[in-house]
């Protein structure tokens, strides 16, 4: 049976899941609140993490840790960064960006660019993202910009949107992506646009 571990940040992500997947049974209460689902020929480990990129990080490493899951899936809501963006448009991610991050000062490298990975991207499992297509057809794909900070202001969504060629933006999705890449575990992103580009 194939372990699948899923991160959301807050109850209000959680609890509609639940309330579509059926009864599901407490494996843990700290330091992290997991429940366990079968669900066909799989287990679903569902953690919820807390907001921000720290507490996402410590809670898909734990899913891997405890739980030995094979592959994670994080999803919830996110802004939206230009007038494609839709309120309640659902998304499937193609590539993170964590565009906080930035040694530029010592590296001369762009904002974003992690020089010991060698990449500014994370891409999400291309076998995971094509399943996911196939299912739903109509979900745009889309690149996250995540950083452990609300982008409020239209200005800075605008920048983020030019500068990263990003379309969303979220607080938890660089850090799962992270997680996953340096324990070669594949991941996936699936997001809920809760506020638009000028909103």
């Amino acid at each position: 049976m194939q372990k699948i571990g899923v991160v959301v940040a807050m109850e209000e992500e959680l609890s509609p899941v639940l309330g579509k997947l059926g009864s599901a049974e407490i494996v843990c209460h700290h330091p992290y609140f997991v429940k366990k689902i079968a669900l066909g020929s799989s287990e679903l480990y569902l953690v919820k993490s807390g907001v921000g990129e720290i507490s996402a990080a410590g809670a898909a490493q734990f899913l891997l840790t405890a739980y030995g899951c094979e592959a994670l899936w994080n999803f919830g809501v996110v802004g939206g960064l230009t007038d494609e963006m839709d309120f309640n448009r659902v998304v499937l991610v193609d590539r993170v960006v964590h565009y906080a991050f930035d040694t530029s000062a010592i590296d001369h490298v762009a904002p974003g660019f992690y020089v010991d990975l060698g990449r500014m991207y994370f891409e999400t499992d291309r076998n995971l993202l094509a399943a996911a297509k196939a299912a739903f057809p109509d979900y745009r794909t889309v690149t996250i910009a995540s950083a452990d900070r609300f982008v409020a202001k239209p200005e800075e969504k605008q920048a983020l949107a030019e500068t990263f060629s990003a379309d969303v933006c979220d607080m938890e999705s660089a850090a799962v992506a992270q997680v996953c890449t340096v324990n070669r575990v594949p991941f996936a992103v699936l997001r809920c646009i809760s506020d638009l580009a000028d909103d």
